[in-house]
Parts: C-alpha cells; sequence; structure tokens
C-alpha cells in the first residue's frame, strides 16, 4: 500500500467505501484511494491523466487500482 492510505484506519476505510458505494470481498482487500496521485503515478502520467480532463478516479477506480497495482485479481461489477 501507499504510504498515503496506509495509515487509514479501519473506520476510516470503511466510511470511504460507504461514500464511494463500493464493496469489497476477499482476504485483506486494500485501502482505496481518492486521488490518482496516491496510485503512485509518475509525473509524466499523471500528467496525461490532467490532460484528458481526469480530475479524480471513479469510485471503482478507487478501489481497484490498489489491488490491481498489488498484483491481486479484480472483478468489477457495476449497476
Amino acid at each position: 500500500e501507499r504510504w498515503l492510505v496506509a495509515g487509514m484506519a479501519e473506520g476510516e476505510v470503511n466510511q470511504a467505501r460507504r461514500q464511494l458505494n463500493v464493496r469489497v470481498s476477499g482476504f485483506d482487500a486494500p485501502k482505496p484511494l481518492s486521488t490518482f496521485e496516491q496510485a503512485g503515478f509518475d509525473q509524466l502520467l499523471l500528467g496525461a491523466i490532467a490532460k484528458h480532463g481526469y480530475t479524480k478516479p471513479t469510485p471503482i477506480q478507487c478501489q481497484a487500482m490498489p489491488a490491481a497495482l498489488a498484483g491481486r485479481d479484480v472483478v468489477g461489477i457495476a449497476k
């Protein structure tokens, strides 16, 4: 986990997931991100993301990016 989210308490993580309206299952799911910067992307990639008008990750990206970047399997289901 990136240091920016590693310090989140369990209550903060649960609150963030409620606000994002995401549910997770599995063992030791990573904590969600709230910004692209928290993913640890370099400035070149962050610049490209901003250039295309993205200001913050979507709810599924907030939870899926940390898992994918950690090499975990991710399945996302949207309604």
